[in-house]
């Protein structure tokens, strides 16, 4: 090129000389320009190259915090989720503690610090980034999440603390501090990713950067010759090689192989860098190996605990496949174990179920049957029964999970269904007993009450004409015809009087009957409670006076409105009070009545001779007379207070009774108000 532009002339020697001059200046001229050009690039690049490295190291700093931000803030939900659950056992928070060493707020507190340090950290390195740029947004983003959960942290550390312990309040903000959480890992992996591509970036503009100083490096060596050679041999033996290492350091890393190591030769900046990066994988290391052991422990636990279940348990993914089953779910269906394999289709088990007969169906419809059971499977509503061709009965309930798979729960209730068949026959079977023994009743008690009631009226006829037209004729006064006239007249009054008796007894039988057979048509309306209280004390005035009772009536003059049926009412209250007569050999029998609530309380209180609490049971039972009734004069049916307990139940009302030996008795019982 220079003899182009400078060709040689003879006529100008002195010119040619200059000009070879020139040359032979030229070279060495060209030499140190590119010399100095090169040297100028170097500086250019080198200093373009630690430019690189310390964005490298800056983003995997803010790696590292972004990892241990992470790694804090899910071990500080972990602990208060543990804490607020069992706030009095440490051990749950940390396995190597003995109970009762620490308190729960001071591991929430512990957290809490090293999150705030985090922060502290990440603070400062968002400091340099320019503002208004993506990651310095992000990474701000960052802060407010961190800070938000910071904020609720410190409400529960002063919640759990251990002068107040207001775990119920560390429950109402566990929702905010998981809220935060989620909006926390949320912004950590935007952040991770935009990080990652600024890591990128600096990768890349590193080794373009070494790239250039190689090519640098070669012109200058090649333009030095030896030392130009030797120099970029040195060079690229002490920057390149180290720089290669790290990069494919960098991709085994980012493969997965955090084991990967740099080995470290040198002090300067490049021996730096490999320590940072081997300080990030061994914490990157240990973090997964933290996660596989914990991920390991929730796995063995959940098979542990699903092991563990009495009932069949079964999981389906999304395409219908079978992904895992506890040990009980084959047990209960043996004939079928075979077809119970992971990865095998839901239709494909239950298709080679009903080939084989498993299910009690018809199987002549066998794929309608399999239609309508995968239909059920798909859309799971309610718990339904199947029964086995072998007679056995299983309860399945099924469930949509999140991510369109199928749970199922098979409980086996062969039993149950065995005990419903036979209570099922033995209701019938009671139910048809009972009406038998209705109608024997009915049919005996209407036999019984004519020849009764013809005796009774009978034997009043001749006890009547006997003292009336006979005895006042019979004069003997010797004593035998005397005691034949005494024994006479008794005969005939025990025949009428157990007659009657009689009669009551089997009318009250067929009330009884005719009440439990839900045969009773009550008229029920408002009815003043006072009015049909005096009428009935005034109808049994007569055997007050026969035994010489106080009547006491403890009635208030408004007494609120009842809805009755009046002469089942009436029937309640003559049977309370005659029974108080009946017991009640001197005293006083008080009726009173009061308002409670919406309803009316009425009391018959008696001072006879009371009920033993151990009979107090039988009081309202058929034929429940208490005591021994053999050897006393109380003689009755027995079924007086039954009916009247039917007879307020009807009502919608209660009734019960308060008593003791020698202090007299009082039965009561409740009527709603009208309205």
């Amino acid at each position: 090129m220079n003899e182009q532009a400078h060709p040689p002339q003879a006529t100008r020697p002195r010119r040619k000389s200059r000009n070879l001059l020139f040359r032979m200046l030229l070279g060495p001229m060209l030499t140190g320009a590119m010399l100095f050009v090169a040297a100028a690039i170097s500086l250019w690049q080198l200093g373009a190259y630690r430019q690189a490295r310390q964005t490298w190291e800056e983003e995997a700093a803010r790696l590292e915090t972004i990892s241990a931000i992470r790694q804090n803030s899910n071990q500080l939900l972990l602990i208060i989720h543990y804490a607020a659950i069992n706030p009095s056992n440490p051990v749950l928070l940390d396995p190597r503690a003995d109970a009762g060493v620490a308190h729960p707020s001071q591991y929430i507190a512990v957290s809490t610090a090293a999150l705030r340090l985090n922060r502290h950290q990440l603070a400062e390195q968002i400091a340099p980034l320019p503002p208004g740029t993506t990651l310095e947004e992000r990474l701000s983003g960052t802060l407010s999440s961190l800070d938000e959960i910071l904020r609720v942290a410190d409400a529960i550390v002063a919640a759990s603390d251990v002068r107040t312990e207001d775990w119920e309040t560390v429950q109402q903000l566990l929702p905010q501090l998981t809220e935060g959480h989620k909006q926390l890992v949320i912004d950590l992996r935007m952040a991770r990713f935009l990080l990652q591509n600024e890591y990128k970036q600096a990768q890349s503009q590193m080794e373009q950067t070494n790239r250039a100083l190689v090519w640098v490096t070669a012109l200058a060596g090649v333009t030095v010759v030896i030392v130009g050679a030797l120099l970029s041999v040195a060079i690229i033996r002490s920057v390149s090689k180290p720089v290669q290492q790290l990069s494919e350091a960098s991709a085994l890393l980012a493969a997965g192989n955090f084991e990967t190591r740099i080995a470290v030769e040198r002090n300067d900046e490049l021996g730096q860098l490999a320590r940072a990066f081997n300080n990030m994988a061994g914490e990157l290391s240990t973090l997964y190996t933290h996660l596989e052991e914990r991920a390991g422990t929730a796995e063995a636990r959940f098979f542990q605990a699903i092991e563990s279940i009495s009932e069949g348990i079964a999981l389906f993914d999304a395409d219908d496949r079978l992904v895992l089953c506890n040990a009980r779910f084959r047990e209960m269906q043996p004939e079928i174990a075979d077809l119970i394999v992971t990865g095998t289709r839901f239709e494909d088990i239950i298709r080679g179920a009903v080939k084989r007969g498993f299910y009690a169906i018809d199987h002549q419809k066998g794929d309608e049957w399999i239609t309508q059971r995968l239909k059920l499977h798909r859309t799971p509503q309610e718990p339904f029964e199947q029964q086995l061709m072998d007679g056995r009965w299983f309860q399945i309930r099924e469930h949509i999970t999140q991510q369109g798979g199928i749970f199922g729960i098979q409980v086996d209730v062969t039993r149950q269904k065995q005990a419903e068949v036979k209570l099922r026959q033995a209701k019938e079977e009671a139910e048809a007993a009972q009406e038998t023994m209705k109608e024997f009743l009915a049919n005996a008690s209407h036999e019984l009450r004519t020849p009764l009631t013809s005796i009774y009226g009978f034997g009043k006829w001749i006890q009547n004409g006997l003292h009336s037209q006979i005895f006042p004729h019979v004069q003997a006064k010797d004593e035998k015809t005397q005691a034949a006239v005494a024994d006479v007249s008794t005969y005939i009054s025990v025949i009428s009087t157990q007659a009657e008796r009689m009669i009551h007894l089997i009318n009250d039988m067929l009330d009884l009957a005719k009440i439990e057979a839900g045969g009773l048509e009550l008229d029920v309306r408002p009815l003043s409670l006072a009015e049909v209280i005096q009428q009935v004390t005034t109808i049994n005035a007569p055997i007050f006076v026969e035994k010489n009772l106080e009547l006491t009536l403890d009635v208030p003059e408004k007494l609120p409105m009842v809805r009755a049926d009046r002469d089942s009412l009436i029937r309640i209250l003559t049977n309370l009070i005659a029974n108080a007569v009946k017991f009640t050999e001197r005293g006083a029998v008080t009726c009173r009545a009061r308002k409670e609530g919406g309803e009316i309380v009425v009391s018959i209180i008696d001072t006879g001779i009371g009920i033993a609490e151990a009979d107090l049971a039988r009081v309202f039972t058929k034929f429940g007379q208490v005591g021994d009734v053999q050897s006393k004069p109380h003689k009755g049916t027995g079924l007086g207070l039954a009916i009247t307990k039917e007879l307020v139940e009807a009502h919608g009302g209660r009734i019960w009774v308060e008593s003791g030996i020698g202090k007299g008795s009082t039965f009561s019982f409740t009527l709603p108000l009208t309205g």
